[in-house]
């Protein structure tokens, strides 16, 4: 088994019915420019997988909100 970190996805798509998608890293950079993004492995996940990781990580992210480790912002459409 492989493990990847990886600080997000890029170049996200949707190809014969399987979500693609790149992981990708950040690398420092100076202060004014925007940070390189590095690609350190992709994912392929079926639609239902998809929809099951959605789940989950929102669970994750209910119960570290409520146990005070992480704050929600505050989305509004007038925000987007």
């Amino acid at each position: 088994m492989n493990n990847v970190f990886a600080d997000g996805l890029a170049n996200v798509r949707f190809i014969d019915g399987v979500v693609r998608a790149d992981l990708v890293t950040t690398s420092a950079v100076n202060k004014d420019e925007s940070p390189r993004l590095d690609k350190t492995g992709s994912i392929m996940l079926s639609l239902p997988a998809l929809v099951r990781i959605q789940s989950q990580l929102t669970d994750v992210i209910d119960r570290l909100v409520k146990d005070g480790v992480l704050k929600k912002p505050d989305i509004t459409k007038d925000s987007i």
